[in-house]
């Protein structure tokens, strides 16, 4: 990871280079983390009072100040991807729920998802977990971090099926609440901000408490950061869910890493879900869809920045020369 001296950046530099530059994608980690001096306000970081402290915790765990993947590649999966359209993976498979209808699974409208947690709490590899919960029954945008204790909150939570919420924020609550074994449920730039927590070493903020990461597949969710975002199928989850790109009644679901693989065998095991291989054709389609996003994306952070720094986004000679290639329509180097 790219370090700063301490006190190097700090709220001042955040606001100027993400969030007045409207990079901010909502996240909540640097309100979640730095909460005496910085606030959500409609899903944007607002300064409560100047801050004083050189810290630079805020920027640290921002995901859209200078992110390596590689570097972030390593402290989640122990490898790098080989794969530059969908990032890491163990598997990729269509699942969906396994059984006669469960009402309270039915009553979420992300099925997969919503089982997948059921099984990890049912197993107790989860003590709560952290959603979107949405606010506003006629405006599916609006939503607010919402902790789940059991599976009945679980699925209250999944009902509006929305992740532009600030989710940090709701797992920095967890964690002060006690909670010891947190699930965290997203969207890419979420997964970023998390990882990006969990893998600085400079600063304590118990962490280490969030044991699990699920994620939905994001074309575009709301704030104006969104169009320089390069990740479709969060990349850096445990694992991902794409609802959209599949079969009629199954989702498509990216198995990415050992605790995620560990979580999904059991949860088939206990037949919470179902499985079935996925088709060359659904593959195609899902890597067509997300190379789609960063070709579309990568042009817009080429059309307002250099082409030495691209934006928040640090990549060495060769993951630049491939982002190049998908942009411009060519193939995988």
């Amino acid at each position: 990871m790219l370090k700063f001296e301490f006190g190097e950046k700090n709220l001042g530099d955040l606001e100027k280079e993400v969030i007045y530059n409207d990079l901010c994608t909502g996240c909540g980690a640097c309100a979640a983390f730095c909460h005496k001096y910085i606030e959500m306000v409609d899903n944007i970081p607002t300064a409560i009072s100047r801050c004083l402290t050189p810290c630079g915790l805020c920027y640290s765990v921002c995901p859209r100040t200078y992110v390596s993947l590689k570097a972030l590649d390593q402290f989640t999966f122990g490898e790098n991807r080989e794969d530059q359209a969908l990032g890491y993976y163990k598997k990729i498979v269509l699942a969906k729920p396994k059984g006669k209808k469960d009402p309270v699974v039915e009553k979420a409208k992300a099925g997969v998802l919503t089982s997948l947690l059921n099984a990890a709490m049912d197993l107790k590899l989860i003590d709560s977990a952290v959603l979107a919960k949405s606010i506003d029954p006629k405006d599916r945008w609006k939503a607010a971090p919402f902790m789940a204790k059991n599976k009945k909150e679980i699925a209250k939570g999944m009902e509006g099926r929305t992740n532009a919420s600030p989710q940090m924020t709701g797992v920095a609550e967890a964690i002060a609440m006690g909670k010891d074994k947190i699930a965290m449920v997203g969207v890419p730039c979420q997964m970023i901000a998390l990882r990006k927590v969990q893998s600085n070493k400079d600063y304590e903020v118990c962490q280490e408490k969030i044991t699990f990461a699920l994620a939905n597949s994001c074309i575009r969710a709301r704030h104006d950061g969104c169009a320089s975002c390069l990740d479709m199928t969060a990349e850096l989850s445990d694992i991902s869910v794409d609802p959209t790109v599949g079969k009629e009644g199954w989702n498509t679901v990216i198995i990415r890493s050992e605790k995620g693989l560990d979580v999904f065998e059991k949860a088939v095991e206990a037949g919470y879900l179902e499985t079935q291989e996925i088709s060359d054709e659904v593959m195609g389609k899902l890597k067509t869809a997300s190379e789609r996003k960063l070709k579309k994306n990568l042009k817009t952070i080429l059309d307002n920045t250099d082409y030495l720094k691209l934006s928040y986004l640090l990549a060495d000679p060769t993951e630049l020369a491939t982002l190049l290639k998908l942009q411009q329509g060519g193939k995988e180097a």
